[in-house]
Parts: structure tokens; C-alpha cells; sequence
């Protein structure tokens, strides 16, 4: 479902930055890290939640016993996802909270679910662009399109979530491309997807 997002993020390096942003935008999900520099998720939840914010909160911890459950609830959270981070159950879990923009009544202008998270996220993706770039490149020599789509699928289907939109347009230009089984289109545009993931 994540290729049906078109969401904009946005980057807190701290607790007391996660509750001035959340004060300054409208978030449609904030992805709280509990062990964060100067002022603690648990404390920075607090303070979004009692300044009025309804937006949820989902806590990102390695503490998964019952007792931090209950710590992290009664905060605030409306839900966690354990460290290390799944990125099936990161998946997951944004397909939940934010609406494919095809399930969406019509507005004038079209609006981007907007996501706050933090460093880590963001590095747990490129962590797996990585991997999807290997993925291309060998599929590419091998001209094994089946592989070369299924990494282009991944990555355009999360670009944008993490802050790199053109990712997931050149993604969603691989999958067309070798649906459409033009080859030499299919290479360029595999070769531009690999070199975007370079520059990241």
C-alpha cells in the first residue's frame, strides 16, 4: 500500500524540537523515539498531548515489556513498534494511520499526509536503499526485470515517506517501463534510479 502515499516528512533531532515542531505544524502521525538528546520521548509525548494535540503518537522503543507499555500509554502514545525497527511493521503501521490518497474525498487541493519522525528512520531507510540498489545493479547485469521490480517497487513505494520524493518517482518509472517491456528505457531509467540512490 505504500506506493499509493504521497507524504512529506519531517526530521526532529530532539525531544524539545519534536514539541516545538508539533506546536508549529499539523502532523498526521508523529514517530516518537523514546531515548532521544535533551528532553525524552516520554516526556516530549507529555507535553505535545497536554498542550491539546490530538494527533498520534506512536512510541519507538526497545523496551517492550508490559510495564513500558503502560508508561508509554499513560504519556500519551497511541501506540509503539519495537526497536530494532521492523520495516514491514513500519510499513504496517503507516498503512494504518495514513490513508491512501485514493480512499480520500476529493478537496480542492490536493493535501500530503505529513509525518514527523527522527534520524533514525530516515537512516533505516537508506540502510535498505542500499540493499535494493544492490538488488538493482545485479538484476540489471542480469537483465532479470522480475528482481530489478520488485527493488523499484520497494523504493518508490517509500521514497517519499522518508523525504525522497524523487526516489519514488523514478521507481514508479522502473515499474512502468519494464511493464511496458521496452529494454532500453527499462536501463536508462534503472541507471538513473542507481545513481539517485548514490547522491541520497
Amino acid at each position: 500500500m505504500m506506493q499509493s502515499f504521497g507524504v512529506t516528512t519531517t526530521i526532529a533531532r530532539n525531544g524539545r524540537e519534536a514539541v516545538d515542531l508539533a506546536k508549529q505544524q499539523t502532523f498526521d502521525l508523529i514517530l516518537m523515539d523514546m531515548q532521544m538528546p535533551i528532553m525524552d520521548g516520554l516526556e516530549a509525548t507529555q507535553r505535545i498531548k497536554q498542550s491539546g494535540n490530538r494527533t498520534p503518537i506512536v512510541a519507538l522503543t526497545a523496551n517492550v515489556l508490559q510495564q513500558h507499555r503502560e508508561q508509554f500509554h499513560a504519556a500519551g502514545c497511541d501506540e509503539f513498534l519495537a526497536k530494532p525497527i521492523d520495516r514491514n511493521s513500519l510499513f504496517e503501521l503507516l498503512s494504518h494511520h495514513l490513508q491512501p490518497a485514493t480512499n480520500r474525498e476529493p478537496v480542492a487541493e490536493p493535501s500530503t499526509p505529513s509525518v514527523l519522525i527522527d534520524d533514525e528512520l530516515r537512516e533505516l531507510f537508506q540502510e535498505r536503499s542500499a540493499l535494493m540498489k544492490t538488488q538493482l545493479s545485479e538484476g540489471l547485469a542480469k537483465k532479470d526485470w522480475v528482481s530489478v521490480r520488485a527493488a523499484a517497487h520497494t523504493i518508490k513505494g517509500s521514497g517519499t515517506t522518508f523525504g525522497y520524493p524523487e526516489l519514488t518517482k523514478l521507481g514508479i518509472a522502473v515499474c512502468n517501463e519494464i511493464d511496458q517491456g521496452e529494454e532500453s528505457k527499462i536501463i536508462s531509467r534503472v541507471e538513473a534510479l542507481i545513481e539517485a540512490i548514490e547522491q541520497m
